[in-house]
């Protein structure tokens, strides 16, 4: 009875979180439970008939509480994994099928229940529904969500089958893999299998790895793999991340997993996927994930690298990895002020705007007045609109009136860069250099930035120098901007 209630309860909270605009039109459930799950799925098959409909049934997996699925079908056009920034991981998008993303940190039940590694997966009992919408017999589409999730029923009636063990959901979908199906049903179905956190799952997908059967679909079998919780699936992970023989866009994802395991296990596998042994891809994809780690021992292995390495663009990704750490604001202030290279010298001056705005205020001040490349002082001043409005204005405005003392472009720049203020803090300032600067290029910047503000004095600044002003450049100036305001 409990059992019926739940499917009852399920089935109902499915319809009503998308009703309205799409209806499931009707609701049928196997009338017996009981039975074999690939017994019901015939049922269900049988009873689609010639039209369309969903089928769909429930099973319950452990499954690390860092995985976030849900289902999205307005993302389903493509198929890619990437990497996401701040506390992301990486994430990974499939088609007919809704985005899997990992998070860091531990949540509230892991905390009070004892749980303190963020290293260590905290894994959770949840249930997922496989729903699949069959055209004539055919499968269409095939999704693989969390039962509160809202869906697009498309006033389709559904079939429901009940809940399925572990095993038995995975023999039916494994059992479904055809490639007759195409890549977005097969990928739909990887993600789900790769959902099923048991030996017969990991182990298929190992073998499926290298299956020339499959063709592009060994990088979402690798993806699938991460999801699994379990030291043999690690150790594979770790092995092909390693295996030089392999692809780059398995290993890549193997990689991108690694974060996750506890960092004794795999420091020194990921320090030796940073050496120019490896390909570039590879090389990159460790940096990241050391950045991921953010351990006290891989923030000092990229500290040593950004130092030492001759290969800019691995710099350069070292130093994206190192910022992810969220601690190194004065390395990477000595980086900016000292490495030879301009690019890295940008980035890091880049990187620790973001890590501390407020503090980068004097640094950056600092890299304008003595840094002898002109790229690298436009960088520092574009990077002065993040800073507090109450040290930058003050220092922008002075810096843009130096007429005799500056370059007239990096003058035009702190002008541009006042423009992101408040329009109490600057429009005096804009307006005075706007009537009384020497060049035209300065006051036309000025004049611009006047009509980026939105505030009405500002209005009638632009069009006081449209009526009034000596220059017949600056009239116009004006005159265009108030036109565009209008418009």
């Amino acid at each position: 009875m409990k059992k019926i209630r739940r499917y009852t309860l399920l089935i109902a909270s499915m319809l009503m979180l998308f009703s309205g605009a799409s209806n499931a039109a009707t609701v049928s459930t196997h009338p017996d439970m009981q039975q074999p799950l690939e017994q019901r799925w015939q049922w269900g098959l049988d009873r689609a008939g010639e039209g369309e409909s969903w089928l769909g049934y429930e099973f319950s997996t452990l499954v690390d509480e860092r995985l976030r699925v849900g289902y999205a079908p307005q993302n389903g056009n493509y198929y890619r994994w990437g990497r996401g920034r701040v506390n992301l991981l990486w994430s990974g998008n499939w088609r007919n099928g809704s985005g899997s993303q990992w998070s860091r940190g531990l949540s509230i039940e892991a905390v009070l229940g004892g749980h303190t590694d963020e290293y260590l997966p905290y894994l959770q009992q949840r249930d997922f529904v496989v729903l699949v919408k069959l055209n004539s017999g055919t499968i269409e589409e095939l999704y693989l969500t969390d039962p509160a999730s809202p869906i697009f029923w498309q006033d389709i009636p559904l079939l429901w089958l009940g809940q399925g063990t572990l095993e038995e959901s995975f023999e039916l979908l494994s059992g479904t893999m055809n490639p007759l199906l195409g890549a977005p049903i097969n990928r739909a179905l990887i993600r789900a299998i790769g959902l099923h956190n048991s030996t017969s799952a990991a182990q298929y997908l190992q073998q499926q790895v290298n299956n020339q059967t499959w063709g592009k679909l060994h990088t979402g079998m690798v993806e699938a793999l991460t999801y699994q919780s379990s030291a043999e699936s690690d150790d594979y992970l770790l092995a092909l991340a390693q295996d030089q023989s392999q692809a780059v866009s398995l290993r890549r994802i193997a990689i991108s997993s690694l974060p996750r395991r506890q960092p004794e296990k795999i420091l020194s596998a990921l320090h030796q996927l940073t050496t120019p042994l490896n390909p570039s891809l590879v090389r990159k994809e460790a940096l990241q994930a050391l950045g991921d780690l953010r351990h006290p021992d891989s923030t000092s292995l990229l500290r040593d690298l950004i130092t030492s390495d001759d290969n800019v663009e691995i710099v350069l990704e070292a130093l994206d990895a190192l910022g992810k750490t969220g601690n190194e604001f004065d390395f990477m202030v000595a980086v900016a002020q000292t490495h030879e290279n301009v690019r890295v010298r940008i980035e890091a001056l880049e990187t620790f705007t973001r890590l501390d705005a407020r503090s980068a205020f004097e640094p950056l001040t600092g890299i304008i007045a003595e840094d002898i490349q002109f790229r690298v002082r436009k960088a520092a001043l574009e990077e002065l609109d993040s800073v507090p409005e109450s040290l930058a204005v003050p220092w922008l405005l002075s810096f843009a009136n130096q007429q005799s003392g500056q370059p007239p472009q990096l003058r035009e720049e702190a002008v541009e860069a006042l423009s992101e203020f408040s329009p109490t803090a600057v429009k005096e300032g804009l307006n005075e250099i706007a009537w009384g600067d020497a060049i035209e290029g300065m006051r036309a910047e000025a004049i611009e930035s006047l009509g980026r503000l939105k505030d009405a004095a500002a209005n009638r600044m632009l069009l006081e120098i449209a009526r009034s002003h000596p220059s017949s450049d600056s009239r116009e100036e004006a005159l265009d901007e108030l036109q565009r305001r209008v418009l």
